[in-house]
């Protein structure tokens, strides 16, 4: 402001009474998926010669920029590097039948900021648990140069000495992307050849439906034919509640970040891809388009289109799948408030066909059912069920792809919480990219499934309007909360809460800090009031906020705890929804 002043005299410069509060957003997904940047080499991991004598262990590394965060700001690519040698010899094998190794896949920045993939390797182990190398041995093999660990993989010898299962263990953290752009730089875009993960084209459908930021958060990536590390991988979506920050994986790294209020694993319905390739006819474009539902003319079951890859059967089988799917729901249940999780069922085999396709109605309403008490009524608030899987199509000409349904769904709950607010229907909006549904829903079928206690939220085909979210229910079958506006209302009311309160945490407990409290929330309610979130004419009718010695007695004030408690009325219906946020221990807690 200085500069501006050009002649000498007295100055007024207004200064706001506070600084604003940040706004707790609520429209950030966080997407758990196999990790894509480092692969199994196109020259396979594999023993050499019959019986083996000697061993052939590579990685593919895709071209990404590093983490700007780690460098200063400066803005690096890892080169694309095929098949980099992690250990290479036709007479010698480094680990014993049972055993494993791991190696370090480093990234080096020289003094001309050009970036080099150096390997770098552990210690042999006769079990397999061997350990990765630590950073004095990176630091050592690089000659104190700047580094960053992009990945470990570590390499397991089966009882019988024939076979090697390379796994890749991902070394750097969650990445937050606001764009498609951002996360072809970070991410690598779209993985070629499809490999039938879903991570980059969920995360392409989100942000094509009108999503501005998601974090994505990746696990090891095993072979597709190894049972055994699927099944650890399946471990690491979920992760381990209370792990320390550098153990923490999957759901359990994104609940670390606040602004995650979003939740969905699409690489849990990957499918295996045929290497052959398929011929299919496409119909005319004059097949009566316009006049038929769009999975009628041109949806192609399990294929992507002419010329490509097919894509089959599920990697994980259904039992893991529904197993993984309760285990993100009981983690998520006790803060419910926290995140949305979402939900739908895999794909199913076609016995007339014999290929697999988008599960039908009778297999996403029995799914649905074997998700019931996994949790009680009110806290299965916590998850949303969308069916059927989505036909989708980059551009016209480009492969038509089977999609989950929960990316694009994601994309709708952003686009309305940005556009009105999560207090409206993330419903009646029309899909980008959809083509077609798998299978289509008529009107029947919607009725049987969108009823309490199912709450499957659908997606239709309308004539002249295009394929549509048509439901909002959560999995609860309670009054209120089976209302996704009414959860997510709540939730983003909670949510500001917490962050607006967190500045009072180390205040003293005495009326001033009542008041405090009492102005932060009705900060927060009133405007959420003036958007029409809530119940009433006038703001009284509408919430109250009591924090006053009527709910902070004596008792509390001595083991340092301070109680507000908060009800509103949600538009949805015309009873208070009461919770309470507290105090203890330094911590700000919130309590539904």
């Amino acid at each position: 402001m200085s500069g501006s002043y050009a002649v000498p005299g007295v100055y007024y410069e207004p200064r706001p009474r506070a600084e604003p509060r940040a706004l707790a957003r609520t429209d950030v997904t966080g997407f758990i998926g196999f990790e894509p940047r480092v692969v199994d080499g196109t020259m396979p991991t594999q023993l050499l010669g019959t019986p083996p004598v000697g061993h052939a262990f590579c990685v593919d590394v895709i071209r990404f920029q590093l983490p700007a965060d780690l460098l200063g700001g400066a803005r690096l690519f890892v080169p694309r590097t095929t098949n980099l040698v992690l250990s290479k010899r036709e007479n010698s094998i480094p680990i014993a039948a049972g055993g494993s190794i791991q190696y370090a896949v480093v990234s080096v920045i020289g003094s001309n900021q050009k970036v080099e993939l150096t390997v770098v390797a552990g210690v042999p182990s006769s079990t397999s648990d061997s350990g990765a190398p630590s950073d004095a041995d990176i630091a050592t093999a690089t000659s104190n140069a700047v580094w960053i660990r992009i990945a470990n993989v570590h390499i397991r010898r089966s009882l019988d000495g024939a076979t090697v299962w390379p796994t890749v263990l991902p070394a750097l953290s969650s990445t937050r992307c606001d764009d498609w752009v951002d996360f072809e730089l970070q991410m690598g875009g779209l993985p070629v050849p499809d490999d039938g993960t879903f991570l980059a084209r969920g995360v392409r459908a989100y942000f094509a439906n009108g999503a501005a930021r998601c974090h994505v958060v990746t696990i090891r990536r095993p072979r597709f034919d190894d049972a055994e590390g699927l099944g650890k991988a399946l471990e690491d979506m979920v992760g381990i509640a209370g792990a320390p920050e550098v153990e923490a994986t999957g759901l359990e790294r994104l609940l670390r970040i606040f602004e995650v209020a979003i939740v969905d694993a699409p690489d849990l319905y990957s499918r295996r891809v045929d290497p052959d390739v398929l011929i299919r006819d496409i119909p005319p474009r004059d097949r009566e388009a316009c006049f038929r539902n769009c999975d009628d003319t041109f949806g192609v079951s399990g294929v992507s289109a002419a010329g490509e890859h097919s894509a089959s059967g599920p990697i994980f089988d259904d039992a893991n799948v529904l197993a993984a799917q309760k285990s993100m729901i009981l983690r998520c249940a006790p803060e419910r408030w926290r995140v949305l999780l979402l939900l739908t069922s895999p794909v199913a085999l076609d016995p007339p066909t014999g290929t697999y396709r988008g599960p039908d109605a009778e297999r996403a309403v029995k799914w649905r059912k074997d998700l019931n008490n996994v949790v009680d009524d009110l806290e299965a608030s916590v998850a949303a069920f969308y069916h059927p899987w989505a036909l989708t199509q980059e551009r016209l000409g480009a492969p038509i792809v089977e999609l989950p349904p929960t990316p694009l769904a994601a994309g709708i709950l952003a686009r309305r919480d940005i556009a009105r607010g999560p207090h409206v229907s993330p419903a009646n909006e029309r899909l980008v990219g959809v083509v077609g549904l798998s299978p289509a829903i008529d009107d029947a079928i919607n009725a049987s499934i969108y009823e309490t206690p199912l709450n499957i939220n659908p997606f239709r085909s309308f004539p002249g309007e295009g394929i549509q979210v048509w439901g909002a229910r959560t999995l609860s079958s309670e009054r209120w909360m089976r209302y996704l506006a009414v959860r997510r209302c709540l939730s983003a009311i909670e949510r500001r809460a917490l962050a607006a309160l967190r500045p009072l945490v180390f205040e003293p407990n005495t009326p001033t800090l009542w008041f405090q409290i009492t102005q932060a929330m009705m900060g927060i309610l009133v405007p959420i009031f003036n958007s029409g979130a809530l119940r009433g004419d006038t703001a009284e009718q509408s919430f109250y906020v009591r924090c006053d010695d009527t709910n902070n007695t004596s008792q509390m004030i001595n083991e340092g705890q301070v109680l507000c408690e908060v009800g509103v009325a949600i538009a949805a219906p015309a009873e208070f929804i009461v919770f309470r946020v507290g105090r203890r221990e330094a911590v700000v807690e919130v309590l539904e």
